[in-house]
Formats: structure tokens, sequence, C-alpha cells
């Protein structure tokens, strides 16, 4: 879908603009030094968890396909992080597609019972292996 295609080359054009600010680089300087224990003042990351869906609600999605719509989420969280929280998170210049994007769990011929306490909660399950 042609317009998908545009959505994300513009969402992952702004990734790539805010990936290449000065302080990207500050930032990744800050976290080798945190990382080799060095003295320094305290870093700070906002992990919204379950908020990303007021944050990045499914009416602000433009892509129709589920996989693109799926990585146009993923885009938007990262300029909507930078933009909003200026924690000391790092925007990298590059986009991870794992496999895991791409398959279906159902497609296996087994499937799982999740046992969910709401929508965004803990959960349990039973496992269709159990042997």
């Amino acid at each position: 879908m042609a317009s998908d295609r545009e959505t994300l080359r513009t969402l992952a054009g702004g990734v790539a603009e805010v990936s290449s600010l000065p302080i990207q680089e500050e930032r990744r300087r800050q976290w080798r030094r945190h990382n080799s224990l060095e003295a320094g003042r305290p870093l700070v990351l906002c992990q919204l968890e379950g908020g990303w869906t007021e944050a990045v609600p499914e009416a602000a999605l433009a892509c129709r396909d589920p996989l693109h719509r799926k990585f146009e989420r993923q885009l938007r969280q990262v300029l909507w992080q930078h933009e909003n929280i200026q924690d000391d998170t790092i925007v990298e210049p590059w986009f991870d597609v794992t496999a895991s994007a791409y398959v279906d769990p159902g497609n296996w011929g087994l499937s799982a019972t999740f046992f969910r306490s709401h929508e965004r909660g803990a959960h349990s399950w039973d496992p269709p292996l159990k042997e």
C-alpha cells in the first residue's frame, strides 16, 4: 500500500533526524560512562509501559496493513518519547525488525489459552505443550 509506505518513510525520516542530533551522541557518552561505573549525573529512563495506548492511540495510526501499523506505532512511540518525555533514552538511527513481527503464533497448529485480568493487565496461560 503506497500510503502505508509513505507514512512509514516519513516517520522513519523523523526518527533518523532525531537520531542525528548532537544530544544523542552526548547520551551515548553518558551511558558509556555510567556503564563503566564512572561518576556523573544520574541518568533517567521513563518507560510508559501500558500508557502507550494513551500516548499513541489507535486513532492516531494511519497505516492500514496490520504489520505496517505495528511498525508505525513503534516509530511514533520513539518520536513521542523524544518530543514529550525528554529523558536519557538514546534514539538510534536504525529500526529493529524481529522475526516475530512476521510470525503469527496461531499458524503452527497449536494455540495457548490466556487468562487475563483485563485488557492491559497481568495474565497467565495454559501452554499447549506440557511434555
